[in-house]
């Protein structure tokens, strides 16, 4: 059987398995509703295999399947964005995108943050460029910290929708309101934020 609907949790720069995230928690939530046709991938790291994950998903899922991604930070500016241009290489579309704070990372600097001045900026910050395929972005943006949100470069066929929270850049996936976001997107009326390990 093949998919029709996918779930991709990507976490942040500094993220990983190795302690519990917001992303974490929101995997956690969204796991019941796993199964033969509903395909709930393990939390990824921001530099995941994108190729790989695109060609299986392509391989396993309805070419109309609903993906949704939910990510942070460099998951977002890198992550989502690298793995939605290689879905879109075999013609499948992102239904949504959930961003926390995701931050534009250019290909031709360091992976580590401090040497990566354009991540960090808040004079020159360039906008996330999101491929055609996506259609919705939900993003949360914080202004207390830096790096901060990046905004996003986006074409005709794509809506965008922002909310401004005031938490540091390292919360901003560990909001309540964010994680109730991304289980609304997921499964409108069906889970709640409750679903969840508690925070430690």
């Amino acid at each position: 059987m093949r998919a029709r609907r996918v779930f991709i949790p990507i976490m942040g720069f500094r993220e990983s398995v190795r302690r519990i995230t917001g992303i974490e928690r929101i995997w956690h939530a969204v796991r019941p509703s796993a199964g033969p046709a509903v395909w709930v991938i393990h939390p990824q790291r921001w530099n995941l295999d994108h190729r790989d994950l695109a060609g299986l998903i392509a391989r396993n899922a309805d070419p109309s399947a609903r993906i949704v991604i939910v990510g942070h930070s460099w998951g977002i500016g890198w992550g989502a964005m690298r793995l939605a241009r290689a879905l879109g290489r075999f013609g499948m579309e992102i239904s949504d995108i959930v961003s926390a704070d995701g931050i534009y990372r250019s290909p031709l600097l360091p992976a580590w943050l401090p040497l990566n001045p354009v991540s960090l900026g808040r004079m020159f910050r360039p906008r996330i460029r999101v491929p055609a395929n996506v259609r919705r972005i939900h993003a949360f943006v914080q202004r207390r910290s830096i790096p901060s949100g990046s905004g996003f470069r986006v074409g005709p066929r794509t809506s965008v929708g922002v909310t401004v929270v005031d938490a540091p850049h390292g919360r901003v996936d560990e909001l309540d309101s964010f994680r109730e976001l991304a289980l609304r997107v997921w499964a409108p009326g069906k889970l709640t934020a409750g679903a969840c390990p508690p925070q430690a």
